[in-house]
């Protein structure tokens, strides 16, 4: 199914009075996007034609990060591994648990996590792991 949308452009004229609103807040802090990049299966035989999966998420972190950073004029952190001591969000893809549980437990990193994830999570689902503050987004 298709719906066509409108793209609001990040010009402060026209835009929604949330999006101003967010902006205000977030303007200049730094991001990382966690799990959006899938990779083939070696053992396959490659056929040269990305899978639907791999294809919707790469336009979902595309999407991800053109709003992080032209609505609200945001930074992607550039740190590698596992230190993202320098970003104030994280945007991840799907619930990995352990994942949340391991950042939660840092003395430094993001305080803030955003899960995208295909449903609701379960009512005994944590919503902060430490000082890791987790926000259950179902995906479109």
């Amino acid at each position: 199914m298709k719906l066509p949308l409108k793209p609001i452009q990040p010009g402060e004229e026209g835009l929604p009075k949330l999006i101003t609103d967010v902006k205000a807040i977030v303007q200049g802090k730094v991001f990382f996007l966690e799990g959006f990049d899938k990779y083939p299966d070696i053992s396959e035989i490659p056929t040269g034609i990305l899978p639907s999966d791999f294809e919707a998420s790469m336009f979902l972190k595309s999407s991800v990060h053109a709003m992080f950073t032209e609505w609200f004029d945001m930074k992607q952190s550039t740190a590698v591994a596992l230190d993202k001591s320098a970003a104030d969000v994280m945007v991840m893809m799907g619930s990995s648990t352990q994942s949340l549980q391991f950042y939660g437990s840092q003395v430094k990193g993001p305080t803030i996590a955003i899960v995208l994830c295909n449903a609701y999570p379960p009512a005994s689902t944590p919503t902060t792991y430490g000082h890791l503050r987790v926000f259950y987004v179902p995906q479109p």
